[in-house]
């Protein structure tokens, strides 16, 4: 079964590495796609619908476009700061299934790449169905198993509009700790504009509403607190979490990574995208 594995892993090592020398973003996106779909199994074939549906309740094409989106976004966030080089060690923090760390090799090279998540069903499911791309399960205010400067890039989508404040400080610390000199940290979160959506939004009112409580109640803690965070009980320390840029700012200078800028693209969902460099 070790050989077995091995010879697997290695198999499509070589395919997704080929693919991404010989493919244009555009033609890389629509090979992505393709697995998505289902059309394709061969190089980073998708989970099973019911899978997919457990980070975003969306799966197959819809949730894989959604991908590309926030990935580009996230990217034009990177070139800011720095020229992204295929040698760069990436660390995809909240990985999931693994729906954006499967488009990452167009940008870096697969040994390179680390998902990680706390859902055990989510790993084990990247682990098996992309062998090539290391991932590991973590856990909230549990230390990253990585050593000091592992890693040149973080990215972090949809995870720190989730964490509660304690969890948040703490995933704070240990992505500055793994970070290299120089290295980039991007990631989503929401802010003000969000909150206000929520509660204006009809469908949206009663479902934040008993994660935050009443509008009234949510803005009078974001402006005592700066930040405001309900539980869903999804995951430990998970929930919405609704927090101020000078909040983020703070947090971020306390662990050692300065705030550079936020990038609100339309064509990436509800999330600001942040951009820090560790000092």
């Amino acid at each position: 079964m070790q050989l077995f594995g091995l010879v697997k892993k290695n198999a499509q090592l070589s395919r997704l590495r080929d693919a991404c020398q010989t493919l244009s973003s555009q033609e890389w996106e629509e090979l992505y796609l393709s697995h998505a779909r289902g059309e394709r199994h061969d190089i980073v074939p998708f989970p099973d619908a019911s899978t997919q549906e457990l980070t975003n309740n969306l799966n197959g094409e819809k949730t894989a476009i959604s991908a590309i989106q926030i990935l580009n976004c996230m990217m034009r966030s990177v070139g800011e700061i720095r020229e992204p080089v295929r040698g760069m060690r990436v660390l995809d923090y909240g990985c999931g299934w693994g729906r954006m760390t499967r488009l990452l090799p167009f940008y870096f090279d697969p040994q390179a790449i680390v998902g990680v998540d706390v859902d055990e069903h989510l790993i084990r499911s990247a682990k098996t169905l992309v062998p090539c791309i290391k991932h590991s399960r973590i856990k909230n205010l549990q230390a990253l198993p990585f050593k000091d400067g592992s890693f040149d890039l973080v990215l972090a989508n949809s995870v720190f509009s989730h964490l509660s404040e304690l969890a948040c400080k703490y995933a704070f610390a240990q992505i500055s700790r793994v970070l290299s000199p120089g290295g980039t940290f991007v990631f989503s979160a929401l802010g003000r504009p969000q909150l206000d959506k929520f509660y204006s939004n009809k469908l949206q009112r009663s479902w934040i509403e008993n994660i935050l409580g009443s509008r009234e109640d949510a803005i009078t803690t974001l402006n005592q607190q700066s930040f405001v965070w309900g539980a869903t009980n999804r995951w430990d320390q998970y929930g919405i979490a609704i927090a101020e840029p000078l909040w983020l700012r703070q947090r971020l200078d306390e662990v050692g990574i300065e705030y550079v800028s936020v990038d609100r693209s339309e064509d990436a969902g509800t999330h600001n995208y942040i951009t820090g460099l560790k000092r």
